[in-house]
């Protein structure tokens, strides 16, 4: 027991530099933006000033689009209890903390199912490193593709549960796994299940070899009841999000869409020569010592056969990522849920899961094989060193400077080949060869991770464009603000309360998109996960022919924008300006709601508003106008009576308000949320008493 614990404290080095830098963001290396600060940290301070100044989880969210449904949004990081840890410390601690301690979680399941397997320690460990510090999980999490990062790391526990698990529990378990990656970030269940479906089929049985019918009956019939299980354990979010998605414009997608960041054929390059701060879609590199040792377990017909299920999940992710260059790429994304996911490269998290599960089986038949195989392993290792070194030869030849990456590349693969050679024919330093694999690999993919991550303070991250948030804080009433160059970044916008029109997300309102495509006046001309669209990614300039109409930006309650660039027709109206961030406030501007009666306009006395309920009083007779998304879940009450109401543009509540004074309330009770959170409470409930249950049995 003692042994096991030093071995899981083992696992804490690795994680340690990062662990010492968490009060920072950790950034892309060449990339001025993360979805950590334009997703998830606007989410959570939502969240958390949700529950701290009103006390409710909120279901409906006024931080972007002008209002869309928070508890339907998959990123919104409502429904995943182990990632609300996050929220109890200061930011970026609170989200850093929670990736650390996911991949540590991630890394103890892994080296169980590598223990599991019966390699030796030095071969386990080296898998364990190979996962924990693997360069594509590293790459994302400076992308800040956090939720992403929580659901990879339970992985590991999926594919230890099917291969140890031999119970009756085992179904249940893999199904509270699922459940959890779902509620983590749906968009890996539809990777987990592929994964864990063909692990279920193959039980690393060699293809080949017979198995007794019963019992591939029995394996194969665990897949649909898991999956079931899964779906009633995260019902509080699919339900939710099936709704969501059918109004959203991602039905939409076409296969240009669905392809999008496919891996380019010459990135594949990448599988051995690092890429240091390369893209994270496109992040390939497993560590030279993985990559090595997993061409060693390839290269022998037996240890190949044994493997041969990591080995085809490794090809097949590698196939799936190039997305539409394949040629049967058109029918596969035409797969349910398949049809809702966009970049193919995220297929090779499957394959950076098996690399270091052959990397441990070849280390472990290295340490352990008595006798020189023939033909040798290295002599299929070298065309890669050989192919970096003619490279490298390449740029010298052209006088240009030889790139960090290359250098660093070609001398691991030397020592790493040097290594397996040696080790092949002098058994004498097998033991210390063991550790000398292990130290290589961290120190590879440590210096590997480093070099694509930049670290950023948070005094500079959360005082970005202060003076033109403090001005509009300092502006009275309730209003929303629209700007065509992302000025006031989302993460800014949640921490000081402003409210957005614009905004970044994968899923957006169908109704909302097409009228703010006439509000904003920039065109739209494929599927986008911004409002308005930056064509060629460069927010500061994209936009600069545009003008928005400002009587549909007040519809939507605008009553400022801010630009980076001159808007001229909005010139009369510019009221400020700080540096480059021009503001203007929109003349047509009327409130968030009021009353139409002989051509003019009446606000309203707003009362109360809170996230999912707003309240105030209005005096009629006249056409009561709301600047508020009508989504299914809304209702109005006019005295406490219920009513019913039409909508202009297909998107906006109107109603006709009887004479006098009244009080109006809407309130947001989407029947998705309470349907699905009703059928997952009562499915958790029923895994955690089966599993005590059980518990109790087997003690007794």
């Amino acid at each position: 027991m003692i042994r096991k614990k030093w071995w899981y404290l083992i696992l804490v080095i690795p994680l340690l530099p990062w662990l010492i830098r968490s009060a920072n963001f950790f950034y892309p290396r060449y990339s001025e933006f993360s979805d950590l600060t334009i997703t998830h940290l606007p989410n959570a301070i939502y969240l958390v000033n949700s529950i701290k100044n009103f006390g409710v989880l909120p279901l409906w969210s006024e931080l972007i689009f002008g209002g869309y449904p928070f508890a339907a949004n998959p990123l919104s990081g409502l429904w995943y209890p182990p990632g609300w840890l996050a929220y109890i410390f200061p930011q970026p601690l609170g989200f850093n903390l929670g990736v650390i301690i996911h991949l540590f979680w991630g890394a103890i399941g892994f080296k169980r199912f590598l223990d599991n397997l019966g390699l030796r320690s030095q071969a386990s460990l080296l898998g364990v490193f190979g996962f924990l510090l693997m360069p594509k999980l590293f790459a994302h999490y400076a992308a800040g593709h956090i939720t992403m990062v929580y659901a990879v790391c339970w992985t590991p526990w999926l594919l230890f549960n099917q291969a140890a698990n031999q119970r009756i529990s085992r179904p249940v378990v893999s199904a509270a796994i699922l459940g959890l990656i779902a509620l983590a970030d749906v968009r890996w269940l539809a990777y987990a299940l592929l994964l864990w479906g063909g692990f279920v089929i193959f039980e690393q049985k060699p293809l080949f070899k017979p198995i007794p019918l019963l019992i591939k009956i029995k394996h194969i019939a665990e897949i649909p009841i898991v999956l079931v299980g899964a779906i009633l354990l995260a019902a509080v979010i699919l339900l939710p999000l099936a709704e969501f998605t059918r109004h959203s414009t991602r039905i939409f997608m076409d296969l240009r869409d669905l392809a999008v960041n496919s891996l380019p054929v010459e990135e594949l390059l990448g599988l051995w020569i690092p890429d240091f701060g390369g893209y994270a879609e496109w992040t390939l590199y497993p560590g030279a010592t993985i990559f090595c040792l997993g061409i060693y377990c390839l290269s022998l017909p037996n240890l190949r056969q044994k493997n041969i299920f990591w080995s085809m999940v490794v090809i097949f992710s590698l196939l799936l990522a190039v997305g539409d260059a394949l040629p049967f790429f058109s029918i596969l994304s035409r797969l349910p849920v398949l049809d809702l996911l966009r970049v193919p490269t995220r297929f090779y998290f499957m394959g950076g899961i098996a690399f270091p599960i052959l990397g441990a089986c070849g280390l472990n038949d290295l340490l352990q094989r008595e006798q020189l195989f023939r033909p040798d392993p290295v002599f299929f290792m070298t065309p890669f060193v050989a192919f970096t070194g003619f490279f490298g030869l390449g740029f010298l030849v052209l006088g240009e400077r030889l790139p960090a990456n290359l250098i660093w590349g070609f001398v691991i693969f030397l020592v790493v080949i040097f290594l397996i050679a040696v080790l092949e024919r002098n058994r004498r330093y097998v033991e210390v060869g063991g550790w000398m694999f292990v130290l290589l690999l961290f120190l590879d993919l440590t210096i590997v991770n480093y070099q694509s991550i930049r670290v950023i303070s948070a005094e500079k991250v959360f005082g970005e464009n202060r003076q033109t948030v403090d001005y509009l804080k300092s502006q009275t009433g309730d209003f929303r603000v629209y700007t065509p160059s992302y000025s006031i970044p989302q993460h800014i916008a949640a921490l000081s309360g402003i409210k957005m029109v614009n905004g970044i997300d994968p899923l957006i309102l169908r109704a909302y998109q097409e009228f703010f495509i006439k509000a904003s006046g920039v065109p739209l001309e494929s599927y986008s996960v911004t409002l308005p669209p930056f064509p060629t990614n460069d927010p500061e300039r994209d936009n600069q022919k545009f003008t928005p109409d400002l009587e549909l930006m007040s519809l939507l309650g605008v009553r400022f924008i801010v630009s980076e660039f001159d808007i001229a027709p909005l010139q009369p109206h510019q009221v400020t300006q700080f540096s480059e961030s021009r503001v203007y406030e929109n003349p047509y501007f009327s409130g968030m709601a009021w009353v139409e009666r002989e051509n003019r306009k009446y606000p309203v006395e707003f009362k109360q508003i809170q996230p999912n309920k707003i309240e105030f009083k209005a005096n009629g007779p006249g056409k009561l106008f709301l600047s508020r998304i009508d989504y299914p879940g809304w209702m109005v009450f006019i005295d406490d009576q219920p009513t019913t109401f039409g909508k202009i543009y297909n998107m906006f509540p109107v109603l006709d308000l009887p004479d006098g004074f009244h009080e109006i309330r809407l309130e947001f009770k989407p029947v998705p949320v309470y349907l699905g959170a009703s059928i997952s409470a009562i499915a958790w409930l029923g895994v955690i008493l089966f599993l005590l249950l059980k518990r109790f049995n087997d003690k007794n």
